[in-house]
Order: structure tokens, then sequence, then C-alpha cells
């Protein structure tokens, strides 16, 4: 099997098929360590539509090409984080980095002094810096707060500048719905936990901290505009290609064309895994 391809097995244990693309993971991201991969296999154990994505060859090989992705980031993929998720959609898989994580490599960078982010709601106080050495004045209504009105980022870097984005309630839809692949998942279970990410994506998008966050908005970009059902989602062969084969395969091997019906995912051996 050459390097750049991914073991597709009918009858398999996780952590086998974790270990058995490790090392194409490490060659393609020094973040793709054991800490790494446990997060990997914590994420996908513990979704059971993460689990049935495993159990097709191109929902696998969705998985592998998001891992790639999540490594490229070197965030943790422990649902329990909050900073980055495998969103299982359509039979497929997509990468999304969320709130949490787009801080985390803000603060990676060595260029922030402080950094916030917050739900403005109606009976909040709230004004924008009328010039650029001010900060944003926010005082959160201590009781009956109110509807939400809208979101903001702020941060200042090492330099001594304050870099700050405000986005509605409206704004953040309009974003959502022209953007996102699938306004179901993430959006319905957290509005404003994406909606926060989306602020501070804008913000980290025109306030240049480092290539790192560039590439790793990016990534999150190309893997939320798509919708899995229609792109490329492999590393170096396609899904049909590998359909193809198996089908192939399974002409031959008549005990083979059963196995391909139903392939069988053990979850009980997904819990030892150990580097």
């Amino acid at each position: 099997m050459k390097n750049n391809q991914v073991a597709i097995r009918n009858e398999f244990d996780l952590s086998s098929w974790i270990k058995g693309i490790s090392k194409n993971l490490t060659a393609y991201s020094d973040n793709a360590d054991s800490k790494f991969l446990k997060t990997a296999l914590i994420a996908i154990a513990e979704s059971d539509a993460l689990m049935k994505c495993m159990e097709t060859a191109a929902g696998q090989l969705s998985v592998y090409n998001s891992l790639k992705f999540a490594a490229a980031t070197g965030l943790s993929l422990n649902p329990q984080e909050g900073k980055a998720a495998l969103i299982p959609y359509g039979g497929k898989v997509q990468y999304q980095m969320m709130k949490n994580g787009i801080i985390e490599m803000a603060m990676r960078s060595g260029k922030i002094e402080w950094l916030r982010s917050d739900v403005v709601r109606e009976n909040d106080e709230y004004f924008p810096p009328s010039n650029p050495d001010e900060k944003v004045i926010y005082k959160p209504a201590r009781k009956k707060r109110g509807g939400t009105d809208g979101y903001f980022a702020e941060v200042k870097l090492t330099d001594g500048s304050v870099h700050f984005k405000y986005m509605t309630v409206e704004d953040v839809e309009i974003h959502r719905d022209k953007y996102a692949a699938n306004s179901n998942g993430p959006w319905k279970k957290s509005f404003d936990g994406m909606a926060l990410k989306t602020v501070l994506k804008v913000l980290f998008r025109n306030t240049y901290i480092s290539g790192e966050m560039n590439q790793a908005i990016g990534i999150d970009d190309s893997e939320e505009n798509h919708d899995p059902e229609i792109i490329n989602i492999t590393h170096g062969v396609s899904a049909e290609k590998v359909e193809t084969e198996l089908k192939t395969e399974a002409k031959e091997s008549p005990a083979k064309k059963e196995a391909e019906k139903k392939p069988v995912v053990d979850k009980s051996k997904s819990k030892g895994f150990d580097f």
C-alpha cells in the first residue's frame, strides 16, 4: 500500500485503524503525536454517528482527511475541550475548529496581550471604541439581560494595537447561510458558540496574527463551506476508486462480498488504544 493511501477494512477495530494511519498523519504533520491520536480515538469512539461513518470506504476516507486537517492545526479533538470537532454529515465527516481552538491558536502566536469575546444582549452596556487606542466598553446586565443583540471579539496585540469585530445576530445568520454547507449540526446545537467562532474568525481574517492561524482559518473555511457529499475528500486516492476496487474484489470472493454489505465496527476494541 502506498504511503498516501488509507487502509480500508471491512472488519476492523478503531484502535487498529487509527494505528494504521498514524504514520501517514505523522508524515503530514508533527502535531499528529500520540496525544493527538488519543483525542481522535475518544472523539470517534464516543460518537455513534462517527462510528457509523466508519462502516463505508468513503466514510473512512473522510475521517482520514479530517484527521489530516486536524493534525495541521494541532488542536485537540477531545469533545470536552471544545477546541475542534469531527462533524458527521451524510455518512461522511467534516473537520471544524471551535471557538476555544481559535483562541488557543491565537495565544500560541505570542503576539496577543489579551483577547476576549462574548454575547451582547439587549440590556447589556456595549460601546465600540471611538479610536484605535480604546477598548470596547462591555458590561453585562446583572438581571434580565434580554434577547441576544450580537457578538463581539476584541484583541490587543503586543505592539499595543487593539482590534475588534462586532456582528449582529442577523449578520451571523447571513454569514452562516452563505458559507456553511450544513446549517444544522453545531449551528443547531450551539448557535452562540458557532456565532462567537464566526466573529473570531472574521476578526483574525482581518488582523494578521501568524501564518499558522491563517492556514487554520483557511482549512476551516474549506471544510465548513463544502458539503462532503460533493467534494473530493480523499488524500491521494478517490473514494470512488476505492469503492470500485472493493466491489471488484467482492465479485472474486462471495464471502468478501457478503462482508462488505454490512461491515462490522467493533466499538468494544476501541477502548484499549495505547501508543
